[in-house]
């Protein structure tokens, strides 16, 4: 059926300083003197999608009540679950912030290509993690991390961006080489593009 599945996981060895009272703000004590801190591990795919060709769309589907008079009951009404598709058709519009709710489903489609049924061909992103913003907007090192502000962002291919970051940005996050910010910022038009 063409499944595809990425996982990453943490090596396991525990992140750890010298525990004081005042350290259990900031994380929970493991033993004798050991403190197990909060910390995030940060991972970003910058993945090119080709669905049946280069040209491809992007578009979210969530599930929206429709409240509708019966038709065998006239006087009563009925809520339904219904689809509601939205193609995104910016680099702007796809960049889906961490604070937001995240859509139902994400579909990379090519439009240009059906299936049998008349649906575009598509791959469906299942979203699985409970990851959230690292450090607030704008906020000194988080200048260096752009990429972090969401958990998925939708750019149109160029070479010249060819990553999301840069090994440079651990040593100067205030002013990033590479800053993912700048792929977007440009806001352009994603549909059926390469």
């Amino acid at each position: 059926n063409g499944v595809m599945e990425a996982k990453m996981s943490a090596t396991g060895y525990l992140h750890s300083t010298f525990f004081t009272s005042k350290g259990l703000h900031y994380g929970t004590r493991l033993y004798e003197n050991g403190l197990g801190n909060v910390h995030t591990h940060l991972i970003h795919y910058k993945v090119d999608l080709d669905i049946a060709g280069q040209n491809n769309s992007f578009e979210t589907v969530d599930v929206k009540f429709v409240n509708f008079t019966n038709p065998w009951s006239p006087e009563n009404s009925i809520v339904q679950p219904k689809l509601h598709s939205t193609e995104h058709k910016t680099e702007r519009s796809a960049a889906l912030r961490f604070g937001k709710k995240m859509p139902r489903h994400v579909l990379f489609s090519n439009p240009n290509k059906k299936n049998k049924w008349g649906h575009p061909r598509s791959y469906r992103i299942q979203y699985n993690s409970h990851a959230d913003a690292v450090l607030p907007k704008g906020w000194k090192e988080e200048n260096g991390i752009t990429w972090s502000r969401y958990p998925l962002a939708v750019t149109l291919h160029k070479d010249n961006e060819a990553t999301s970051s840069s090994m440079f940005a651990q040593g100067n996050p205030w002013e990033p080489v590479v800053s993912f910010e700048d792929y977007i910022r440009d806001n352009e038009n994603i549909v059926n593009q390469v």
